[in-house]
């Protein structure tokens, strides 16, 4: 016995639906279109890492160069590393707190609306 959607009472989600509740995200694209903004440079700041780690395993495996040379570019790449992980972090905090404040506040508006 197969159950439909329809028959567990569940709505497909229409088109129709989907922009009437966009219409209460309009006021807050600016935030939203910022969130993915700052998002995708925290993304980029994560990409950065694997980088970082194939570059110090080309320089530790690089004979030709002076071992005190290698340590040195090895410490530098670490702090590349680290910072990259820093930036990632606190872009991607505030990118989540933009896009969760905007939602919410679309929210709101929804929930202001719906109980006038």
């Amino acid at each position: 016995m197969s159950f439909d959607d329809d028959e567990l009472g569940y709505t497909r989600l229409r088109s129709s639906i989907v922009k009437r509740l966009l219409r209460y995200l309009a006021p807050y694209k600016g935030s939203f279109g910022f969130s993915l903004l700052v998002l995708s440079l925290a993304l980029v700041a994560d990409m950065v890492a694997p980088w970082v780690t194939g570059k110090v395993v080309e320089t530790a495996a690089n004979g030709s160069v002076a071992a005190t040379e290698r340590l040195r570019i090895v410490g530098l790449l670490a702090g590349v590393f680290i910072a990259s992980k820093i930036a990632q972090l606190i872009l991607a905090v505030i990118g989540d707190i933009i896009g969760a404040r905007a939602g919410q506040r679309a929210i709101h508006d929804l929930r202001m609306q719906l109980y006038r």
